[in-house]
């Protein structure tokens, strides 16, 4: 991603709405997201203020996903193999092996979940509320 493909982005994301209808993205300050262009008349920018993980879901779903690794990893069977670094490297016992074994963790209904607790911020942070 870059700041000419995010403009991009933007515009066909616009253009897939009704023109009559304001609209408003929310970005972060990722190096590809500084300074966007509007894409079009009704449209509005607001930027997240630094590091608003609640209000992102994928934070959500990140946090979700690394907290079950973290407690797959921990399980005394896999801490056995790892205590013996040869076996690690025979075994092949890798982050992605967790990562398979835990990607069920992230639901469609915890995304749901997610994403109707992140817009309870929402009215707030368009007020320019300190959260």
């Amino acid at each position: 991603m870059n700041a000419p493909r995010c403009n991009d982005f933007l515009a066909q994301t616009r253009q897939n709405l009704d023109p009559d209808e304001e609209v408003i993205f929310i970005y972060d300050s990722a190096p590809a997201h500084r300074n966007p262009a509007i894409p079009a008349a009704n449209t509005e920018l607001e930027l997240l203020p630094a590091y608003s993980p609640f209000r992102n879901i994928v934070e959500q779903a990140t946090g979700s996903l690394k907290a079950a690794i973290e407690r797959d990893l921990s399980r005394p069977e896999i801490q056995a193999r790892m205590d013996d670094r040869a076996e690690v490297r025979r075994l092949g016992i890798q982050l992605a092996d967790a990562l398979q074994r835990c990607i069920g963790v992230i639901t469609a209904t915890k995304a749901n979940k997610w994403f109707r607790f992140m817009q309870t911020y929402l009215p707030r942070c368009l007020n320019g509320e300190e959260i």
